[in-house]
């Protein structure tokens, strides 16, 4: 009897590995994950090279890639690039992650799901 995995089951290592190359700054990886981000099949596989790449390069050199980005689809690689840019023009203010925690005007730890 044999198994076999279906050819998604490996998503979530690709997710972790995108995210991983980026907290690394593998900047070696950058085209690879720039192409994923452009057109990759899986939307949280491309959120999480475009968040890499960000996180690699910085958001400088990436302006006229990022307003592209910003345009296209999906929906969550839209959000991620405008965040990109907004906090561009606002210093101090970066990308936020997903499970995010925040301070709130009272004090108290929240936990913010970032929706872009």
């Amino acid at each position: 009897m044999s198994t076999t995995q279906p050819a998604h089951a490996s998503s979530d290592r690709a997710v972790l590995a995108a995210g991983t190359l980026g907290r690394l700054r593998i900047r070696e990886a950058v085209p690879a994950l720039r192409a994923v981000a452009e057109n990759g099949r899986d939307i949280y596989l491309r959120e999480a090279a475009l968040r890499s790449v960000i996180e690699i390069e910085g958001t400088g050199p990436l302006r006229s890639w990022l307003e592209e980005m910003s345009r296209s689809d999906p929906f969550n690689v839209r959000a991620i690039a405008r965040q990109a840019l907004r906090a561009a023009l606002a210093p101090g203010r970066g990308l936020p992650t997903p499970g995010h925690q925040s301070q709130s005007s009272s004090g108290d730890k929240e936990v913010r799901m970032w929706r872009g």
